[in-house]
């Protein structure tokens, strides 16, 4: 039976590290802050709710128009087109 791997302590901090060497350096085995990780899955929530609520993935002609059906380019383009008629030379 093959026995357990000795985890190897810092002598400076005190803390586990993950057996990674580089050039003498060892890497330490510490967690990322709470805040960070809740920011980060806040985040992600995010980005999936904005996803599917407004119009997000690029198509050939246009983009999806996601539940909220928000169309904000064909708004745009409607008083541009309207101008170019006077900008153009005759």
């Amino acid at each position: 039976m093959p026995e357990p791997e000795q985890k190897e302590i810092d002598k400076a901090t005190g803390t586990e590290t993950t057996g990674h060497d580089w050039d003498g350096i060892k890497e330490l085995n510490t967690p990322l802050p709470r805040w960070w990780l809740w920011t980060f899955y806040a985040t992600v929530v995010w980005g999936i709710v904005y996803t599917i609520l407004f119009p997000a993935w690029p198509l050939l002609s246009n983009a999806t128009a996601g539940v909220l059906g928000v169309i904000r380019r064909g708004a745009r383009l409607r008083p541009t087109s309207r101008a170019w008629p006077c900008r153009m030379p005759t």
